[in-house]
């Protein structure tokens, strides 16, 4: 790929990281940005990074840089999965425009692989045995990374579509020496654990067995009459399978 080329990638990819993150009143063009970082320019900048031109058959580099596209696409949702923020549009595009980005830098330092020269490049590819033989494992492994990337994603956005967790609040109610403490099971198996609620020091309310089905709801009234202003009242709710690790915490300040 010539240095004219990469710069095209690489202006390509700012001006799709762009339209992802920055809101446009034209409609489609985050979509064409999206389908961009996704499908075409990371794969397309990483190959010229690691194959220089002529070393391969124009449907192995049209291949392999789609389905390497797609594995770092699905290989940047699992990460950005891990992060704090979880998957944003806004990080997803940045990931991989700066992937893009340094495909395009590193192609661009490594130069042709033969002579230094593109015309040198060129004598690299004369449809020899040896040619199709590398297109030919090119083309299946392009092909392998692509299903991979796909299963992987689908798996991704299922288990991330999946609710598993647990609500837990604590609120005041209509009365002034009342609060009640909420406990919503949203996982998928039953939720066992022990309720411990505490205004300072003092010790409120303590259920030391509680069992809540899958999509089931508990709540719990809580006597705070003899409890002094300017006092925080922390509930806390332990699973009993790792009884000294709080599950879920809320703290609510008396007036």
């Amino acid at each position: 790929m010539t240095r004219r080329a990469l710069l095209l990638v690489a202006v390509l990819a700012v001006a799709s990281v762009v339209v992802c993150v920055v809101p446009f009143e034209v409609g489609g063009l985050s979509l064409v940005g999206a389908v961009l970082l996704a499908c075409v320019l990371p794969g397309c900048a990483v190959t010229a990074a690691l194959f220089a031109s002529g070393t391969l058959g124009g449907l192995a580099r049209t291949t392999l840089s789609l389905g390497l596209s797609l594995a770092l696409a699905a290989i940047g949702a699992v990460l950005l999965n891990l992060a704090p923020g979880g998957i944003q549009a806004g990080t997803w595009a940045l990931l991989l425009g700066g992937v893009t980005i340094l495909g395009c830098i590193g192609a661009s330092l490594r130069g042709p692989r033969y002579g230094g020269t593109e015309a040198g490049a060129a004598r690299g590819t004369v449809g020899s045995p040896r040619e199709l033989l590398v297109s030919t494992v090119l083309l299946a492994l392009a092909a392998i990374l692509a299903v991979g990337a796909v299963g992987l994603s689908a798996t991704t956005a299922q288990d991330l579509n999946q609710a598993s967790f647990t609500q837990f609040w604590l609120l005041p109610t209509k009365r002034e020496d009342e609060l009640v403490v909420g406990i919503r099971n949203a996982d998928e198996r039953p939720l066992e654990g022990r309720l411990v609620v505490l205004a300072g020091e003092t010790q409120l309310e303590e259920r030391n067995l509680i069992h809540l089905e899958p999509g089931r709801t508990l709540e719990f009234d809580i006597d705070v009459g003899d409890v002094a202003s300017n006092v925080p009242v922390v509930a806390v709710l332990y699973r009993l399978d790792d009884p000294t690790t709080p599950h879920r915490t809320a703290r609510l300040w008396l007036p």
